[in-house]
């Protein structure tokens, strides 16, 4: 919560069309929350057009295996020239960590 409103960003999860009723995005028997969020700024917020919590992700699990975390799906509304269309899948390989530190705000 310090990170997005030190940058000036949103949380999308809950305020865009499509995500309303707030769905959880982590499932287990011992519960249920909100863990995985979509992020973004004021004009990402506008653009925004269907954020969606895929709860059948049976077509969606590219990462290997099972997991309790729900896929979020989201749809943005841009103007803007492009040739071809890319893709990226997110594997454990090409995956990014970061961990915030207040005290550093400065430098980010």
């Amino acid at each position: 919560m310090d990170l997005c409103y030190d940058a000036g960003l949103l949380i999308l999860n809950g305020r865009t069309p499509g995500d309303e009723s707030k769905e959880f995005t982590y499932l287990t028997n011992g519960g249920c929350s909100i863990v995985d969020y979509i992020v973004g700024s004021p004009a990402t917020w506008q653009a925004t057009t269907h954020l969606e919590v895929i709860i059948d992700d049976t077509h969606y699990c590219t990462m290997g295996g099972d997991s309790d975390h729900k896929p979020l799906h989201l749809r943005l509304s841009i103007n803007c020239n492009f040739i071809e269309p890319q893709h990226t899948v997110i594997t454990k390989k090409n995956l990014l960590r970061f961990k915030y530190d207040k005290s550093k705000v400065g430098e980010y």
